[in-house]
């Protein structure tokens, strides 16, 4: 994780380590934020950035991660889970985006 120490409040801040795998109808996003509750936990998407910001309960840490979003994913119907400290955000991709094959036919 990257850190970086605010001397003046002796609140860390530091960046989560994130998990990136593509799946077949979008994006997993696996984040560590240990000692993060749902309650301490704000997740925002605005314009193309999705943004993480949150407070463990227990320590004086803040956890900090911007992402850049493409437009085939789809927005309304992103997910966000977390449990024991480990943040799972599913991106699922917009229906039109998904991938298509296309037959090839002999001439």
């Amino acid at each position: 994780m990257n850190e970086i120490t605010n001397t003046q409040e002796k609140t860390r801040v530091l960046k989560p380590r994130v998990d990136i795998v593509e799946k077949d109808g979008g994006l997993l996003l696996v984040a560590d934020m240990a000692g993060v509750s749902a309650e301490n936990l704000d997740i925002t998407l605005e314009n193309n950035e999705l943004t993480l910001h949150g407070k463990a309960a227990d320590r004086d840490i803040l956890y900090q991660r911007a992402f850049t979003v493409g437009r085939r994913i789809d927005r309304d119907n992103i997910e966000a889970n977390i449990k024991d400290g480990v943040l799972t955000l599913t991106l699922p991709r917009v229906p039109e985006a998904e991938p298509k094959k296309i037959a090839v036919q002999a001439a």
